[in-house]
């Protein structure tokens, strides 16, 4: 019997992964200078070949800067990483806990032609 690949298995669980502080987050700084804030990358920490662009709740809603859709399509060509993912995040009151609010994969988000992920 043949068993899923691993990459499907981490990716239904990035809100058990966030919960746990396995997942890491670029600064804020690192985000600019890619290009790709307000988003920042995030990966799995004991295996940075899964990653994904962290999509913060502003005050009203999410934000996906096209250079950011870009980076991620061209890290998955380039191999960087296996698949790629949006994560779109809301922090606690005090900003010390993240939430997980909704997982994507790429292609989900291209088909969705970037519009505005509204909860």
């Amino acid at each position: 019997m043949r068993h899923a690949p691993r990459m499907k298995t981490i990716m239904t669980n990035w809100s058990q992964l966030i919960a746990n502080g396995q997942v890491a987050f670029s600064s804020i700084r690192q985000a600019q200078a890619l290009k790709i804030f307000p988003n920042r990358l995030a990966w799995v920490k004991d295996n940075p070949r899964l990653g994904a662009i962290a999509v913060f709740r502003g005050e009203t809603d999410y934000a996906i800067g096209v250079s950011a859709v870009d980076y991620l399509s061209k890290a998955i060509t380039e191999r960087r990483i296996g698949e790629g993912h949006f994560l779109f995040l809301r922090r606690s009151l005090n900003g010390a806990k993240i939430e997980l609010i909704s997982a994507l994969r790429l292609d989900e988000v291209q088909t969705k032609q970037c519009r505005s992920f509204r909860r």
